[in-house]
C-alpha cells in the first residue's frame, strides 16, 4: 500500500466542491478498504478487540504459553471443562489421599477412616485449593498433613468433626514451596 497524499487542500472560508472532497475521500477509501495490514499499523497502535475479526485459523495467536490451573487438562489449546473451574473434583477415600491441583481448585472427599492428605501435585504458585471433607462412618477420624502443609499452630494432624455426615472445609494457599492453611471451618452441616 502506498502513502496517501492530499489531492486538494482546503482553507477556511472557501467553498469546497463535492468533486474535490470526493477525490480526497476516494483516495483514502481505495487505500484502506480491506487493505489494513502490518504496513498500515504501527507497533504501538491501540486497536480495541471489537475492531478485530474473530481469529479462527490455527497458528494465528502466539505469545507466552497459557497456564491455567497448572495445565490444560483437555489437551493443548483448549479451555478446561467449566466443572474444573466452578465445580468440585471428587477425591478417592483411602489411607492416603492425593490431590492433583491441575484438576481444579475445589475438592470433595467423603472419608470412612483417618487418612494422610499428601502434598498436592501440579500446583502453580499462588493457587488456592479448597477441600470439603464429609464424615461417613462411625468413629473419630483425623487428617495427617503432608510435609508441605503449614498451619498457624504447626499441627501435624487435624481431628475432623462428628457426627456422621458432618462437613469440614479446609483452604490452603500455595507459595511455590508450602501449602499455608489459611482457613478451617468445622462442622458446617
Amino acid at each position: 500500500m502506498g502513502q496517501i497524499t492530499k489531492v486538494n487542500t482546503f482553507t477556511a472560508g472557501t467553498t469546497a466542491l463535492a468533486t474535490e472532497v470526493n477525490e480526497n475521500f476516494d483516495d483514502i477509501y481505495d487505500e484502506f478498504n480491506g487493505n489494513i495490514d502490518n504496513n498500515n499499523i504501527t507497533a504501538g497502535a491501540g486497536i480495541v478487540d471489537t475492531k478485530l475479526a474473530q481469529i479462527t485459523a490455527a497458528g494465528k495467536v502466539s505469545g507466552a504459553a497459557l497456564t491455567l490451573l497448572g495445565s490444560i487438562p483437555s489437551g493443548a489449546g483448549t479451555v478446561p471443562d467449566i466443572n474444573q473451574i466452578n465445580g468440585f473434583t471428587t477425591l478417592v477415600d483411602g489411607a492416603t489421599v492425593a490431590t492433583d491441583a491441575s484438576n481444579g481448585n475445589k475438592y470433595l472427599l467423603t472419608y470412612t477412616q483417618s487418612f494422610t492428605l499428601s502434598n498436592p501435585t501440579n500446583a502453580v504458585t499462588g493457587q488456592f485449593l479448597l477441600w470439603r471433607f464429609t464424615h461417613s462412618g462411625a468413629g473419630t477420624f483425623v487428617i495427617t498433613l503432608g510435609a508441605a502443609f503449614r498451619t498457624a499452630e504447626n499441627l501435624g494432624t487435624i481431628t475432623l468433626s462428628l457426627p456422621d455426615t458432618a462437613i469440614d472445609y479446609m483452604g490452603a494457599l500455595y507459595d511455590g514451596t508450602n501449602w499455608d492453611i489459611i482457613s478451617f471451618a468445622r462442622n458446617v452441616s
